[in-house]
């Protein structure tokens, strides 16, 4: 009888080839990961900077062969690690903005919002329906001196209503704290941003004033130091080349479920406040990571300290290596 078959030493050859085909495989992935630059970036996990997380989990940085290494930090603090060259760029808007302004050696180089995200709400009970209906109660922020105090301050001057004589304003240091102090009545309003302020409609809190439809003025984006915009100009278009390809991303409709996944998984959020979160961040984004001059004017008139309001847009924004990149696509 013919067997038909495979030989012994026919059996070990395709053995070692099949060993050598897997070394060679499990060597290029690590080669391939050797050679992406790896990029630390200060972060406050927020929500309004979600395209630049899209970006991250897409791949679109390691397109770019770059591996980014995010480190969790306050803005004062992110602002010095950025400086210093400890993190190459920082997701803290404001905290960047207002370094830059007061004369350190940062810029803006991406925005994300084109308009603020806060909201005021206040408690049913409390039985005020317009913002004037607050006279003579309270209004709870994260703290004196923050980005919640100044869209309060904002919202009731707006309104005739002038912080300390008509309104109290009380820090309650958290956002999770201002909507827990609607619900147990320790205050009778708060200033709210996504997704908590669509929790705070879901609990049936009443919306009052959005700070958008008062004034439009920049809300998020990312900074880095004069030293990387200098020096290390191909980190610069790498770095915003995949960044601008996360914004693409989160404005395309055909992806919305795709974001909206990711934003349940990166905030924890529940899928109703996801998709709010989606739906207001789309509305409210720059097209191409690109602020308008009106907006940055208004963030240099209304958002900062009266000593810097004398700054120049050019002081604080430095968009020119993203509008060459905009330009050759």
């Amino acid at each position: 009888m013919v067997r038909f078959g495979i030989g012994k030493n026919k059996k070990r050859s395709m053995k070692r080839l099949f060993f050598i085909a897997f070394s060679l495989l499990a060597y290029s992935k690590v080669a391939y990961a050797q050679t992406l630059r790896q990029v630390y970036v200060g972060d406050i996990l927020s929500a309004t900077v979600t395209s630049f997380y899209i970006a991250i989990e897409k791949g679109f940085f390691k397109e770019q062969g770059l591996e980014i290494k995010l480190v969790r930090m306050p803005g004062d603090v992110m602002v010095r690690a950025v400086t210093s060259g400890n993190v190459a760029f920082g997701t803290a808007f404001s905290s960047g903005a207002l370094g830059a302004a007061s004369g350190l050696p940062v810029k803006i180089v991406v925005g994300m919002l084109q308009k603020p995200i806060f909201t005021l709400y206040a408690r049913p009970e409390s039985r005020v329906i317009r913002t004037r209906d607050l006279k003579g109660k309270k209004v709870g922020v994260t703290g004196f001196g923050t980005a919640t105090d100044h869209a309060a301050r904002t919202i009731l001057r707006h309104h005739g209503l002038e912080p300390g004589r008509d309104v109290v304003l009380i820090p309650l240091k958290s956002v999770p704290n201002l909507l827990a102090g609607m619900q147990s009545g320790s205050v009778d309003a708060a200033i709210l941003f996504p997704p908590y302020s669509f929790r705070a409609e879901k609990a049936s809190m009443v919306k009052l004033d959005y700070l958008g439809d008062i004034l439009e003025m920049p809300n998020s984006g990312i900074f880095t130091s004069d030293n990387i915009l200098k020096k290390d100009r191909e980190l610069v278009r790498k770095f915003l080349s995949a960044t601008v390809k996360g914004i693409a991303f989160l404005l395309n409709d055909r992806q919305k479920d795709q974001t909206i996944e990711l934003m349940m998984n990166y905030f924890k959020l529940e899928k109703y406040a996801a998709e709010a979160s989606y739906h207001f961040i789309k509305s409210v984004h720059t097209t191409n990571g690109i602020l308008n001059e009106t907006s940055m004017k208004k963030f240099i008139e209304v958002g900062l300290m009266e000593e810097h309001k004398n700054k120049r847009v050019e002081d604080i924004f430095a968009f020119g290596p993203l509008k060459e990149i905009l330009e050759t696509r």
